[in-house]
């Protein structure tokens, strides 16, 4: 991936695919075509470390931003302060009935909510 590289994933189809792999696939999970940088990604049951771990992910994978939608129920389980204190701010927008929150880290910090 370019560093300049944008990515959107949505942490509840994510954890809901890994855990479903869990029952089929004995090796290599593949979170997402193309996005190789997940490869490593282990949901956590709690929400809020899932979510760091991602934008941690991306920042190692020295891409450009993350964009992570999320459901008014993991929203709602999120640990704000714990995210802002653990991988910065960001931008959040409501896409339909999800909720996206985008963590810049080449052009620039983002705003926080």
């Amino acid at each position: 991936m370019n560093p300049q590289d944008s990515v959107r994933v949505d942490l509840d189809v994510l954890v809901r695919d890994y855990l479903n792999n869990l029952n089929v696939t004995l090796r290599a999970f593949n979170a997402a075509e193309g996005m190789d940088f997940l490869s490593t990604f282990v949901p956590s049951d709690d929400p809020t470390l899932s979510l760091m771990d991602l934008v941690d992910l991306a920042r190692e994978a020295d891409l450009g931003r993350i964009s992570i939608a999320v459901s008014p129920e993991t929203l709602a389980k999120l640990d704000v302060q714990k995210v802002r204190s653990g991988v910065g701010n960001w931008r959040q927008r409501q896409i339909a009935d999800k909720t996206e929150l985008e963590f810049v880290f080449k052009d620039g910090p983002s705003s926080g909510i």
